[in-house]
């Protein structure tokens, strides 16, 4: 990961080493899927308001670049998964409910993620849509052995974000600001990755990464970590505009004690890209010993880690077109 290809976001064309890579067979199954997808999440998505499309060109492109199989069925239950991810965070950032109402509706998904009876859980679109992602991953035969893993994955999103919202009233309020490590402890849950990564790992059917679970959850993690802090580089502008705070603000606080405007920027920018690479050598390292029989739960958590971040050093999921998401054309 190269600094000078981070620095400036080109909202053109997106260059991407890890699509680089890729064969002419593997670049075309690309291609044709990541259509495929777009499609059907676009047609999916018509019926529910809060699914904001312009996420699918980018996010079916992540997807199928990430996942080496032919599995159409795994591609849309992680598109959807991640839509819905993308429509709460879009909920808990309009500022438009309380930390309280935020607790509460919390505490709903948290009930429909863990199929507790109620009626009045799916009657709004956000409830809706969890519920059938629900339903939908559970016919996976890995999900009765990896249900505790994949439903504390969304319970940490949810509470995390209730969190996030708390520490943002006390910086508003207060000029208050969390840890780091308290911050990237919260975030990595926050950002998404591990519904992504587990909804993802389900959907491989490889029985064989339960012997390998610890390993896996450890790569998760330190997955999530590599996107979390390469979706604040991304989102620095946005923070700073919201009056709001994300890991890059945070570093660059600790930078002005020594250091004065830019200057201080600079350091928190490289402190935020040092550890990101730190992250993925951590993460491939810890692939080395994991042989699941596929291969494919290890491998696929290493792809997301680094197309991902390599994709938020340089796009958003708002700047992205159909066009520009079909590399290989």
């Amino acid at each position: 990961m190269q600094e000078q290809k981070m620095t400036r976001p080109n909202r053109k064309a997106f260059s991407s080493i890890f699509l680089k890579t890729k064969s002419v067979t593997e670049a075309a199954r690309i291609n044709e899927q990541s259509k495929t997808l777009i499609n059907e999440l676009t047609h999916w998505s018509s019926q529910f308001p809060s699914i904001l499309q312009t996420r699918i060109p980018p996010l079916s492109l992540i997807l199928t670049a990430t996942y080496p199989a032919n599995n159409l069925d795994a591609l849309l239950l992680t598109g959807m998964t991640n839509l819905w991810i993308f429509a709460v965070d879009d909920l808990f950032d309009s500022a438009t409910l309380s930390t309280k109402s935020l607790s509460e509706l919390t505490e709903k998904f948290n009930l429909i993620i863990t199929e507790a009876p109620s009626p009045t859980l799916l009657n709004d679109e956000l409830g809706q849509i969890l519920g059938n992602i629900r339903k939908d991953v559970a016919k996976f035969s890995l999900f009765e052995h990896l249900e505790s893993n994949w439903c504390n994955a969304f319970k940490n999103m949810l509470n995390g974000m209730v969190k996030e919202a708390i520490w943002r009233e006390k910086f508003q309020l207060f000029n208050e600001l969390p840890d780091l490590d308290g911050y990237l402890e919260n975030g990595l849950n926050t950002v998404g990755g591990p519904p992504h990564i587990w909804t993802t790992l389900i959907t491989t059917n490889d029985f064989s990464l339960l012997k390998v679970q610890k390993a896996l959850d450890e790569m998760v993690l330190t997955a999530s970590a590599c996107i979390r802090l390469a979706n604040d580089w991304q989102s620095y502008g946005k923070e700073i505009k919201e009056g709001s705070f994300n890991s890059l603000t945070i570093w660059e606080n600790h930078q002005r004690c020594n250091l004065s405007g830019e200057f201080a920027l600079e350091e928190a920018k490289k402190c935020l890209i040092a550890q990101i690479e730190e992250e993925l050598e951590r993460l491939k390292r810890l692939k080395i010993d994991i042989n699941t029989e596929t291969g494919l739960p290890e491998t696929v958590i290493v792809n997301i880690a680094e197309f991902v971040s390599e994709f938020y050093m340089q796009h958003d999921f708002h700047t992205m077109t159909r066009k520009t998401c079909l590399p290989f054309e």
